[in-house]
């Protein structure tokens, strides 16, 4: 859900765990990454993220700028062809995009 929130220029609030926590960007502004089962950190995170709308439609930013940079077509389908070619053993080619 947080690739898809990106596209949309929305951040995604997330767990600190294992394939979320990946998700944020380093330059993430606001609270992230909640302790999972910790009720109070997500109540403060929350009350952080609705207390600046400006703040958080800027986060919003960073995300889609973090995920279209990582997430792109070209950038997908060169990691894509890199690990077909190590378990193939054919040498790779450089990936472009119609």
């Amino acid at each position: 859900m947080t690739v898809e929130a990106a596209a949309a220029r929305r951040a995604s609030l997330v767990t600190d765990v294992e394939g979320s926590r990946e998700m944020v960007p380093p330059d993430s502004r606001l609270v992230n990454k909640v302790k999972p089962g910790f009720v109070d950190g997500l109540a403060r995170a929350l009350i952080e993220w609705f207390a600046d709308p400006v703040m958080t439609r800027a986060e919003g930013t960073r995300f889609f700028n973090y995920h279209r940079d990582r997430h792109s077509v070209a950038t997908m389908g060169s990691k894509y062809l890199k690990v077909y070619c190590q378990i193939t053993k054919k040498p790779s080619r450089p990936v472009t995009t119609a």
